[in-house]
């Protein structure tokens, strides 16, 4: 230990005298640990952190069932259980006065407290009684209690919400704060729980008196068991099956299912693709502390081959290799733990902004799921640096001492002052070094690429209209349990109060617009054409079209031009002749060189139709990111087509500054509609590809780190290349050689270093995305922009690394150069 403290002391005293290899060396590993250990923290919020309030320890999912049977479990459950619980979610619109919103309701039994380890802010959950006896309670969570209620615990057994129209609950508990359902970091955001028996007496009322009882005994849930001590998942799968798996009726033509294995609680609620993300990031991560590491193993390799007439001392005077290769690791220690503080200390920062940016994000696919992740610098993090830093010194500390320690004194001490004492033959050790910074920096840029190839087709769609101009109020009046004729009624009083607001040029209802995603996204259908009177028998022409239910005003709102034809009128109501618009592309897909007025098809299996207009296209749609053409698509009058779920649409030069009055006007009509978002239809687009843009963002910032790191490394090798070679340039200018030609020899030395990183790199990114390209959609690997442009980013950021050392050597002086000889 006296040994190690002296050789410490002694590395940091080295290091004190080149504050600038020592601040470099620090900077660039620190950037490596702070961006693995960031992405590891948000891989750990996301796949690994515990759900707040839960002891999932010893809790086992046992695959889905029926109340009937799991109530078997509850009442007697075997030695291997000690404690049972059902559970399912439900999306119901939950009421407040004043305020209405489309929740995730979870659906449990009275044990699912026990099971989970919960507790509650304030009140309590449901005792066994109250679920059996289907009372009308509910519990809230912490998020919904503070926001709706402002953190009254007064609400306990005073104040109720309400479900649809119907169900009035009243609150008895508060759950633990931070709850938001069993789901760690994509977390399902459930705030409201009610009894198992009380979901089923609601859903039970819309099933027919002599189906109820039926009905109930196959009512589904999903079984969460807490495991007694010393039982094993063998065990409790012998157990549980027998009591969950439901029977088959005689005479079915359904199989027997095999016992299916529980498996650990966590395993279950996480979805394979957050777990395999999470695992993705962490792994892309990784490879920026590689190129760090490299980079690092670079300047330290160039330190010792400057310090071979002090190691030849060293070995001269009776030292062993092996005392000499612990003065390297000395000095490789301090720089890595000056690193691993700073790194920390940059992650804790990183990591801040990240928990704010992802905090409450929405994913639009599932518009009442979003992110929980509450990325922080915990315990596993913190150790995840440690070991991160301690690897990395581990690997460089290695190679470079014993690398460094490899010296001859006799050869160090005939060499001149001028000469490298460390061969030519070494040299392929910093080309390689090098080229494993450069292979990952193209990986990284390659996968951004990709990333925001594959995502701005979907992105754009190339629409024909002024998104930014149509502003569109999503509701599902079928929650709210409106008849036809009431949605028909609402949709006429909603289009004049929307209609009489300022700045308002057109209105509408409709239930999707080209182009549009999530619950703004027009349906695909099947058009095909009616054949020809006379003409060819069976089917008619058939193509794939986007279709829209729309009101009259439709085409005013998005824009769209009437070729031929006209647009739907008042007339056009339920008990009129059905009829269709379509765009130019449809037209000339399904009655090529003939007019399509007046002709007849069918959307889907339904009834003929018949054309009674023709429109501009309002999108071009891409299978590839430049291979646009104009996409099909058609619409109908809403009234003949009415659907419960809808948008109601508004376009106006500042149309995202009425997202408050249009709110309103909806209000207006019906205080108690949930409106599950509003916002024009290019911020819906931005909002639904955020994820994977955020992909893209998240690995071009990688890519720009690991370019950084990269740069920093060929610029340390040309440098060193230079320094080493200084007598050779004197000599070359000596004879005559020009500046320029001693330019374009250390120019000619990067590129080679940069090739020899480029070309593993771009076959490695080949192989990878073709295997992407087969496992996930819409990704498109071989756009020519990406080959191309990201190797030429690489090559020059390679050669403007070399420009400083470059100069240096045409500038050598010959008379000094050569003074040694």
């Amino acid at each position: 230990m006296r040994d190690l403290f002296a050789d410490l002391r002694y590395a940091w005293r080295q290091l004190r005298r080149t504050p600038a290899f020592t601040a470099l060396a620090v900077l660039t590993l620190a950037l490596g640990i702070a961006t693995s250990t960031v992405f590891f923290g948000l891989a750990n919020a996301l796949a690994l952190k515990p759900v707040p309030g839960v002891n999932l320890d010893g809790v086992y999912a046992s695959g889905g069932s029926v109340v009937e049977r799991f109530r078997r479990l509850e009442e007697a459950p075997p030695a291997s259980v000690r404690a049972a619980a059902a559970h399912r979610s439900w999306v119901a619109v939950v009421h407040v006065p004043g305020r209405a919103q489309r929740l995730n309701v979870g659906v449990v039994s009275a044990g699912y407290p026990l099971v989970l380890g919960l507790g509650t802010e304030a009140g309590r959950w449901f005792t066994r009684d109250e679920e059996r006896g289907a009372a009308h309670v509910a519990v809230v969570s912490d998020r919904l209690w503070r926001d709706w209620f402002g953190a009254d615990p007064e609400i306990v057994g005073r104040s109720t919400i309400r479900l649809h129209a119907r169900a009035h609950l009243t609150i008895v508990g508060v759950a633990t704060r931070g709850f938001r359902g069993p789901y760690p970091g994509y977390a399902q955001t459930t705030d409201v729980w009610l009894p198992l028996g009380t979901m089923q007496a609601l859903q039970l009322e819309f099933v027919p008196a002599e189906r109820r009882a039926r009905a109930t005994a196959t009512f589904p849930v999903s079984t969460l068991v807490k495991a007694a001590d010393g039982a094993s998942p063998v065990q409790l799968t012998s157990d549980l099956q027998p009591i969950l798996r439901v029977p088959i009726p005689p005479g079915s033509p359904a199989r027997p299912t095999e016992a299916r294995q529980v498996t650990a609680a966590i395993d279950e609620m996480l979805p394979t693709t957050v777990s395999r993300f999470a695992m993705t990031i962490l792994v892309l991560a990784t490879l920026v502390l590689v190129a760090a590491c490299a980079n690092l193993a670079n300047m330290l390799y160039a330190r010792g081959a400057g310090r071979a007439g002090e190691v030849a001392v060293r070995l001269s005077l009776g030292a062993s290799r092996r005392r000499v290769m612990r003065l390297f690791l000395a000095e490789t220690a301090v720089i890595t733990g000056l690193s691993a503080l700073v790194g920390f200390a940059l992650a804790v920062i990183g990591l801040t902004a990240a928990g704010l940016t992802l905090s409450g994000l929405q994913l639009p696919e599932i518009r009442w799921t979003t992110l929980a992740l509450t990325p922080s610098a915990d315990g596993r993090v913190l150790l995840f640096a440690v070991l991160a830093a301690t690897v990395a010194a581990a690997c460089v500390g290695l190679l470079t001492a014993w690398r460094s320690s490899r010296v001859e004194p006799q050869r160090a001490f005939g060499a001149s002052s001028a000469q490298t004492t460390v061969g030519a033959r070494d040299g392929w050790l910093r080309t390689v070094l090098v080229s494993i910074q450069i292979t990952a920096a193209v990986l990284l840029v390659m996968g951004a690429g990709t990333a925001l190839e594959s995502t701005l087709p979907q992105l754009s769609r190339r629409l024909h209209y002024d998104t930014s101009r149509v502003l569109a109020s999503q509701l599902d009046l079928r929650l709210h349990e409106y008849t036809p004729a009431d949605g028909r009624a609402f949709i006429t009083r909603v289009l004049g109060a929307a209609g009489a607001i300022g700045d308002v040029e057109a209105v509408a209802v409709a239930d999707g617009v080209p182009g549009g995603v999530g619950g703004t996204g027009a349906r695909l259908s099947p058009l095909v054409a009616e054949p020809p009177p006379g003409g060819p028998t069976g089917a008619g022409r058939r193509v794939y079209a986007t279709s829209t239910r729309a009101t009259p005003g439709f085409l005013d709102v998005i824009g769209l031009r009437v070729l031929r034809g006209r647009d739907f009128r008042a007339n056009d109501a339920d008990a009129a002749p059905l009829v269709v618009i379509v765009s130019e592309a449809a037209a000339a897909a399904l009655w090529p060189g003939d007019d399509a007025l007046g002709k007849r098809l069918q959307l889907g299996t339904g009834p003929w139709i018949s054309v009674v207009g023709i429109v501009a296209d309002p999108m071009s749609s891409a299978e590839r990111y430049q291979d646009y053409s104009p996409a099909p698509w058609a619409t109908v009058p809403f009234d003949q087509w009415y659907q419960p779920n809808l948008l109601v649409l508004a376009r106006s030069p500042r149309a995202s500054a009425l997202s408050g009055p249009l709110q309103q006007a909806i209000r207006g009509i019906d205080d108690e509609l949930a409106i599950f978002e509003t916002a024009t239809i290019d911020q819906s687009i931005v909002a639904w590809a955020g994820p994977r843009l955020g992909a893209a963002r998240l690995l071009a910032t990688l890519g720009a780190i690991a370019l950084a790191i990269s740069t920093m490394g060929v610029y340390g090798v040309i440098a060193y290349f230079v320094s080493r070679r200084t007598r050779e340039f004197g000599l070359r200018l000596a004879l005559g050689a020009t500046p320029r030609s001693i330019v374009k020899m250390v120019y000619d030395h990067a590129v080679h270093i940069v090739l020899v990183g480029l070309l593993p790199a771009v076959f490695l990114a080949a192989v990878g995305s073709r295997i992407l390209e087969t496992r996930v959609a819409m990704i498109f690997p071989n756009e020519i922009r990406t080959w191309v442009i990201v190797p030429l980013v690489i090559l020059t950021a390679g050669i403007v690394a070399a420009l400083v050392p470059a100069r240096r050597a045409a500038r050598v002086d010959p008379n000094v150069a050569l003074r040694d000889l």
